[in-house]
């Protein structure tokens, strides 16, 4: 935060590189919480407003405190070159119930998946269970292709692209707290017959695995010819249906805690794009909650698989 953007690559150190907002809500947080607005949630984000924009062309940061009428909070976070995406932090004691919301001609949904439902969903994989990311993302998954093909009558390839952090998979590994966006995405094709639950699992698993040995020669000598076959690989994509997932799940996004107390909801506003899909712990630590992007229709017939 030592300054403003200059461009893509400098910063002019000036110390003034984040901005505070204030807003107020007209209404309680428990109303919010129970019957989540759309709208409303559009405008936590503070570069969602116009107004704001204007006042910080270059910041780094910019940070938004709501107030409701109940006292409940606000604190979005919006950073230009920060490890997590714009996320939103309400603090309250009201009971969360899970939103629905609609952005111009796609639906987005959320649903939450249990622990103990999830291993028992897919069984052991060469006597290991996978992690729950790994089932909730193939179960997901497998709806949302089965829902596309169901439309469009296609069986062509889709490709996955997971979102994978480069610190401990970069030789030597960086620093867990080492800012920025050190994440590349991960391809993996499935094809038709590849749609079985442990078929997907097992290959999701090997597709992070292989990537990571390329990853680890990205700060090396050949770190340059490594990611411009990435970069060439990705032509053979571009006739496929593509879907994108980004995990928060183990970050201790529900220990933030401003001096307000922790937050009862973290959400994000990077689903608005179609065909993602978004995996974040649940409150209790005990499933996980996943929010999805897809048309409506698609959604309509997803929600009938699951």
């Amino acid at each position: 935060m030592a300054g403003k953007l200059k461009d893509e690559i400098s910063v002019y150190c000036n110390d003034e590189g984040a901005l505070f907002v204030e807003a107020n809500v007209d209404c309680n947080l428990y109303e919010f919480l129970t019957k989540p607005d759309a709208k409303l949630l559009n405008h936590f984000p503070p570069t969602n407003d116009p107004t704001t924009r204007d006042f910080a062309p270059g910041c780094m940061g910019i940070i938004q405190f709501t107030r409701f009428q109940c006292g409940g909070t606000a604190i979005s976070l919006d950073f230009k070159f920060a490890r997590l995406q714009p996320n939103c932090v309400l603090k309250a004691t009201a009971k969360l119930h899970a939103p629905t919301r609609k952005v111009d001609d796609e639906e987005i949904r959320v649903r939450s998946f249990k622990d103990c439902w999830l291993k028992a969903k897919v069984g052991p994989i060469r006597k290991q269970y996978p992690s729950r990311v790994e089932v909730v993302l193939a179960l997901i998954l497998k709806g949302v292709m089965s829902a596309s093909r169901s439309i469009t009558g296609s069986t062509r390839p889709s490709v996955l692209f997971q979102a994978v952090d480069l610190r401990r998979r970069m030789n030597p590994p960086l620093p867990k707290n080492f800012i920025g966006n050190l994440f590349w995405l991960a391809p993996l094709v499935i094809k038709e017959d590849e749609m079985d639950l442990k078929i997907m699992v097992y290959e999701m698993k090997e597709a992070v695995n292989s990537f990571s040995l390329k990853a680890s020669k990205f700060n090396g000598e050949e770190g340059f010819s490594v990611i411009r076959e990435f970069f060439k690989g990705r032509e053979c994509y571009k006739d496929m249906e593509r879907y994108s997932c980004a995990s928060w799940c183990k970050f201790p996004l529900y220990e933030t805690d401003y001096g307000f107390g922790k937050p009862v909801w973290v959400s994000s506003t990077i689903v608005a794009f179609k065909n993602t899909i978004v995996l974040v712990d649940t409150k209790q630590g005990d499933g996980i909650e996943a929010w999805v992007a897809l048309e409506e229709e698609n959604m309509l017939i997803f929600e009938g698989k699951l």
